[in-house]
């Protein structure tokens, strides 16, 4: 089967509109996927197959497997390969997350819903989501305690509008575009002094992303879709949906929960459901 190469090189800035609305990025860190990993790659190539599908995997990666996946459910898969450097860890993969080079390579799209093998989609709803104009969509995120942040979301299944990127991870984004009363919420904590010293923090790296988001991005340690759902709420209310509404896009931690705020309704997709409440997903897949 024939599949496009998509050629690892800088891109210069250009303010070229989107071509097309939407695609799918499908990450891959390995040459031989689990069969967990390889059962959410058939489910995303048979869901969402009428939409450009990339595999984004290392550059030394053979692609054979999956290229076989996709050829025996009638799916196009083409490859948009990074530097070995990106896949080694966790923290690596962030690096590559937080790179505008990232996002270029798939600016002919206004977005992009990135869909790690450990994630499953129920539906096609992709266009849906599209519609709404978010900057970024994502499952709620609970810490370890259970309790909630007031942004979302978990980047593992996520849906991510190229420009707004571009022009966060370059700097671009304007000043007077920021929402500075984000400044004010109060994150969840354990105890008042460690509430204060978190809300202390907090302003702090709300300050550094005023500015600059491209300084922001870059040097902020935490990983990378806590970074971003932290600065789009900081850049405009409308630029990501509150928990109650994320919440129909994506489940991660605390599924019985989010069921009940979908009125027992299946999100478009999940993310580590074998690694939260497995329980639940065994009645819904």
């Amino acid at each position: 089967m024939k599949h496009k190469r998509i050629h690892s090189y800088p891109v210069i800035f250009t303010t070229k509109m989107p071509i097309f609305q939407s695609a799918v990025a499908i990450i891959a860190y390995t040459e031989t996927p689990t069969q967990d990993e390889l059962q959410s790659l058939r489910q995303c190539l048979t869901v969402l197959n009428r939409h450009p599908l990339f595999l984004v995997c290392p550059q030394s990666m053979a692609p054979d497997i999956y290229l076989a996946e996709a050829q025996k459910l009638g799916a196009h898969l083409n490859l948009a390969q990074f530097k070995n450097k990106y896949f080694t860890s966790v923290n690596t993969y962030n690096r590559l997350m937080l790179c505008s080079e990232f996002y270029r390579r798939f600016e002919a799209y206004e977005y992009i819903l990135l869909y790690q093998l450990d994630a499953w989609v129920f539906y096609d709803a992709l266009e849906r989501w599209c519609a709404k104009g978010y900057s970024y969509i994502g499952a709620p995120f609970f810490n370890d305690r259970g309790e909630l942040f007031p942004f979302a979301g978990n980047g593992g299944f996520s849906l991510r509008r190229i420009p707004d990127f571009i022009a966060l991870l370059e700097g671009t984004l304007k000043p007077a575009h920021w929402n500075y009363a984000f400044m004010k919420i109060q994150l969840p904590a354990k105890t008042p002094f460690r509430a204060q010293i978190k809300q202390f923090l907090h302003r702090m790296e709300m300050g550094v992303c005023r500015l600059s988001s491209k300084i922001y991005c870059r040097f902020m340690y935490d990983h990378e879709d806590f970074i971003f759902s932290k600065a789009f709420s900081l850049a405009g209310k409308s630029r990501v949906p509150p928990p109650q509404q994320a919440a129909f896009f994506s489940f991660e931690r605390r599924p019985n929960l989010l069921y009940t705020w979908t009125e027992k309704k299946l999100p478009f997709g999940c993310h580590a459901y074998k690694k939260y409440n497995s329980d639940f997903w065994q009645s819904h897949m």
